[in-house]
């Protein structure tokens, strides 16, 4: 008991100076979390749209309106991205507005980078910028990237000019550091983001999410396909998703049981499907105005078809229409996407296939076969007797 008591007294003594040690380790070294943020308060998740811009204008500019007229006559230098229906993110501002983007890429490029920068004494390169310093980093509107982030309501959560790389010419306590200069739209301070890639794009095709559906086979209980070789959709059913064959459905005339093989492959194959290039959202008016009526590029009817049927109901379509003349991609359309879109040519070539060639032949035709081969085999086994006999085959010996 006596020795357990002085045990406790020592340790109590040995804690008093660990704890002062560390209280001052503490003192010496920042931790991350303490360090002040660019955009404090910013959370990437109560962002509901991004823009994205170069040349923009400034509030006040007295060349707004010729900066604006001038804007209509150049390549859209501004891209906009927002939150649409279903939690997707979708374009706005482009002749592509409501095709799908990369949610992920946002986040990923934009959002979790605005949510990272700081503004310590180490990251702020100069406090306050004379204008010929912020075109040499490449932070005026001339040079540099506006971004803007904004919530549902369009209230303005951080905005935020990319300049130039550092490139190494950045250098604290004998470190080398690379990454970009930034700053934040309100403030002539230039701060050095330390990252590997920070430069995002205005270009809506970098951002489109071309993903126009991904069939899951382990829900899918029908396959329908239509094509040039059958006058008829042809379908095959499963029971359940998880049994490995398939039965046929609606067969042409003259075929027997499905070739599993074969149809797996087919099955697998078309089960995902990313497209080419969008072209225009599925409205009539619209299409009518780009010249590609639906009629006239072998969608409506369409020249191919498949669907996928899942538990539940729901169906998954694709329609392939006739290819364009100058690349190699077919005009497509799908109940997964609000936009008409094209789709490789071999994706085509895919459809194409022979659809009896995913059947047996019917069991009359193999009996036949089998009759036949049968008599063939029965012939030519006289033919080696009789030419064993030291006669010629098919003749007697009389």
């Amino acid at each position: 008991m006596k020795t357990n008591l002085i045990l406790l007294v020592l340790a109590l003594l040995l804690a008093v100076p660990t704890t002062l040690t560390l209280k001052s380790e503490r003192a010496r070294f920042t931790e991350i979390e303490d360090l002040p943020l660019l955009f404090e308060g910013f959370d990437p998740r109560t962002v509901a749209g991004v823009s994205i811009a170069k040349g923009w204008r400034e509030p006040g500019d007295a060349q707004q309106q010729q900066q604006q007229e001038d804007q209509q006559q150049k390549q859209v230098a501004e891209l906009q991205m927002q939150v649409g229906a279903g939690g997707k993110w979708v374009l706005m501002n482009t002749d592509l507005a409501g095709a799908p983007v990369r949610r992920q890429k946002v986040f990923d490029e934009v959002l979790e980078h605005l949510a990272r920068i700081r503004r310590d004494e180490k990251a702020v390169h100069r406090a306050k910028a004379t204008p010929e310093e912020l075109k040499q980093y490449g932070l005026t509107k001339d040079e540099g990237v506006l971004v803007v982030a904004f919530d549902r309501q369009g209230r303005v959560l951080a905005e935020l000019v990319i300049g130039k790389e550092v490139g190494g010419a950045a250098q604290w306590e004998s470190t080398t550091v690379r990454g970009r200069y930034v700053r934040a739209r309100s403030n002539d301070a230039v701060i050095v983001y330390e990252t590997d890639f920070f430069a995002p794009s205005v270009e809506a095709t970098d951002w489109l999410d071309t993903r126009i559906y991904q069939a899951d086979l382990s829900k899918t209980v029908g396959f329908e396909l239509f094509n040039v070789t059958t006058d008829k959709p042809v379908s095959f059913v499963k029971e359940r998703p998880e049994l490995a064959e398939w039965q046929a459905d609606q067969a042409p005339p003259d075929t027997g049981a499905p070739r599993q093989g074969e149809l797996q492959t087919l099955v697998q194959k078309l089960s995902l499907v990313d497209a080419a290039r969008f072209l225009a959202p599925l409205q009539p008016e619209v299409l009518k105005a780009k010249g590609l009526d639906p009629a006239k590029i072998g969608l409506d009817p369409p020249e191919c078809a498949v669907t996928y049927r899942l538990e539940g109901g729901e169906t998954i379509v694709l329609h392939v229409g006739r290819k364009l003349e100058d690349r190699p991609e077919a005009y497509a359309r799908s109940n997964q996407c609000n936009f008409l879109f094209t789709v490789p040519d071999w994706l085509k070539a895919d459809l194409e296939v022979r659809v009896k060639n995913l059947y047996d032949p019917p069991a009359e035709a193999l009996r036949d076969g089998e009759d036949k081969k049968d008599e063939k085999d029965k012939e030519d086994k006289e033919d080696d007797g009789e030419a064993g006999n030291g006669r010629e085959p098919g003749k007697s010996g009389k």
